[in-house]
């Protein structure tokens, strides 16, 4: 969430964001900040002199007539404040006894929501310079705000190696949440022998004792507790819903006997929680997959499910292009800058519009903090189970054919297509995954389950939809979404590939220095010579198909092409200036090198001469790409040849540009 500087302008009033999110500034704007890494709407406001307005979404998900919502999106997109906004908006304010304030005008979340008044602690306050988008309803406020009991879970850290681990798990999970009402053992409405159980799991010791049934009931039996002292059906929100199950694919440990009592147990406790609960209003689970009916849903098949396909709540979670420009400005960032951050955290495309593209709100909020372009949400997690899978051949072809894809229309490049239609994770799906990413490189992979690989991770935040082709009948063309990502994928990859070929760095940083040489008009001796002890470094080029004994190893790619694809991607990365794109396609890798600041381009072919054809048969293909650069005058082609012998052939042609213009 985030804001603006007063000289600013507000985003455009025909734009669909700006009626459903709006930035928002506080009154007596003293730096410009946003809060990074906190889960509460409260300490979001006040520990940030700008954010964006999602209060809406409190009135989307009141008036959807579902009664259990499951929203499902990646990681640090908002979801634990979106879920702690609604519950601070609903939830009840009531003294030390349990009794609700007569006068909820007079309440701290009244005057947060409806007249932008922020309370600090220590009788300190601060406003907002505007009201908040939910203040306009005032049926809803006078309906909803400060008027029910709210139960709010969070599964973030029910984690394990065994059921046992999960189940205490959730019994110090519950034990939290019945802390969060320890007035009701106050309350003059309850009966002693319900008092009983509730002050058992609200002891710190006592709870550690609670029976297996009394932990699946529990929401159950403290809904019906709220529900006596309040007289007023609950809101059940939880948080991170899937983390437990999510646990057992980190976890080789997890006997797989463990794994179908997990399942059972979370699916009878969200059965008692949330189906045929007569103390229920409205239930919400947010997390990352979503599941199966099958697996954790089965015993609530109640629930309505929104994804990235069909998700009418997408915008609340992730950044819209009025809010990041907005930010920008806010923020001060140049041009320059901002161009580059557009593209590297740009990307997400939501299947009901495909209009909508959302920006990474973990990354753009770290960016504007530290003013640098870098990959911020990878850095939240460890995503090394990709290099265990690269060995096999389908999958590591469908990455590099992701890695491939540009906005050049070329009808030979790969394209990778999923099954979406089903979106969800049974048990079964879950024991594939566990499999496929804790033991890799053993792994037997059917086509089955590259296609739930990819599913998963397209569900993780790793892909999106092609912008050109919203969801089809069952496949859907898969995209990644931005240079963060795409960082990443080439980062691992490479990995992949220094591990397979133990190749000194120095022979890259030999050939990169020759190359800068050529890009900045220089005199290059010894490109052809830096390759040939590169490409000596591999061993011995053959066709691995030929060779059972080394399939295992090596996989069955051609050798020299894959040495071609590590090369390039190397040097992409090495690059001193960063190429505007890498493109490979069968054995043939091109590398596009721009430095608009001195108004120099090149164009890479690198190729194995077992390849059919000239060098630049292709190169009308990137023509397009510098219109952009009409400054430009000149524009170098390098192309590259290597033997299965290893002998380096080069040429180099120097062209103008036929889009330049002073």
């Amino acid at each position: 969430m985030i804001s603006t500087p007063i000289s600013s302008k507000r985003p455009h009033s025909d734009s669909p964001s700006s009626t459903l999110t709006s930035p928002i500034r506080k009154k007596n704007l003293r730096e410009t900040t946003t809060a990074i890494g906190v889960s509460r709407f409260k300490e979001l406001i006040q520990k940030s002199s700008i954010f964006i307005d999602k209060s809406l979404l409190i009135r989307d998900f009141l008036k959807h007539p579902a009664e259990v919502l499951s929203i499902t999106c990646p990681r640090r997109w908002g979801k634990s404040i979106n879920i702690n906004m609604i519950e601070t908006f609903l939830e009840i304010e009531v003294d030390k006894e349990g009794k609700k304030y007569p006068d909820k005008s007079k309440t701290i979340n009244y005057k947060l929501f409806v007249e932008g008044k922020i309370d600090l602690g220590e009788s300190k306050t601060d406003s907002l310079a505007s009201k908040l988008l939910i203040a306009q309803h005032v049926d809803i406020i006078n309906k909803y705000q400060g008027e029910y009991p709210v139960i709010s879970v969070d599964f973030s850290n029910i984690k394990g190696n065994n059921y046992q681990d999960i189940v205490n798990g959730v019994k110090t999970c519950l034990h939290e949440v019945f802390q969060q009402h320890e007035y009701l053992l106050e309350s003059s409405k309850l009966d002693e022998d319900y008092k009983e159980l509730l002050t058992q799991f609200i002891n710190c010791f006592k709870y550690r004792d609670l029976h297996i049934e009394d932990i699946r009931r529990g929401l159950e039996y403290l809904s019906e507790l709220l529900y006596t002292h309040f007289g007023k059906e609950v809101f059940i929100l939880i948080d991170e819903y899937d983390t437990p199950i999510n646990n057992i694919l980190k976890s080789s440990q997890f006997p797989e006997q463990d794994i179908e009592n997990t399942l059972i147990f979370f699916s009878t406790m969200m059965g008692t929680t949330f189906k045929g609960n007569k103390y229920l209003n409205k239930g919400l689970l947010t997390g990352v997959f979503r599941m199966a009916k099958s697996s954790i849903s089965s015993g609530f098949n109640n629930v309505v499910e929104h994804n990235f396909i069909n998700n009418p709540f997408a915008r609340y979670y992730g950044f819209t292009k009025d809010d990041v420009e907005y930010l920008f400005d806010e923020y001060e960032i140049l041009r320059e800058d901002r161009e580059k951050a557009m593209i590297w955290y740009d990307g997400y495309i939501v299947g009901l519009d495909p209009t909508l593209k959302l920006y990474n709100p973990w990354a753009i909020v770290n960016f504007l903090q530290h003013k640098k372009v870098a990959n911020y949400w990878e850095d939240t997690i460890n995503i090394d189970f990709f290099k265990k899978v690269f060995k096999n051949d389908d999958i590591r072809r469908k990455i590099q054919s992701l890695l491939s894809q540009t906005d050049i229309n070329d009808q030979q490049s790969d394209h990778v297509f999923v099954n979406l239609e089903n979106l969800k994770f049974s048990k079964e799906n879950y024991i594939s995954l566990r499999e496929l990413l804790t033991k890799g490189d053993n792994y037997e992979i059917n086509y089955e389950c590259i296609d739930l690989f990819f599913r998963f991770i397209f569900a993780a935040g790793y892909l999106t939809l092609a912008e050109e082709e919203g969801p089809m009948s069952f496949y859907s063309r898969l995209k990644i979404p931005n240079k963060e990502i795409r960082s990443e994928f080439e980062m691992k990859l490479i990995s992949y590939y220094e591990k397979l070929f133990s190749v000194d760095a120095k022979l890259f940083t030999n050939v990169t220095d020759e190359l800068i040489k050529i890009f900045n008009n220089q005199e290059s001796n010894k490109l052809k010579q830096s390759l040939e002890e590169l490409f000596g470094a591999f061993p011995k080029f053959l066709n691995i198909k030929e060779n059972t004994e080394k399939k295992e190893v090596f996989g069955s790619d051609n050798l020299s092409i894959s040495a071609i694809n590590y090369v390039a991607l190397y040097l992409k990365t090495l690059n001193k200036y960063g190429s505007e794109i890498w493109y490979q396609n069968k054995g043939i890798a091109d590398i596009i090198f721009i430095d608009n600041k001195i108004k120099s381009g090149m164009v890479v072919e690198l190729k194995s001469t077992t390849i059919a054809g000239k060098y630049f048969d292709q190169k009308q293909k990137y023509l397009p790409l510098f219109k952009k650069y009409n400054d430009m005058e000149i524009i170098k082609y390098l192309g590259i040849s290597v033997s299965q012998e290893k002998k380096v052939t080069i040429e180099i042609k120097i062209e103008n540009n036929p889009y330049y213009s002073v």
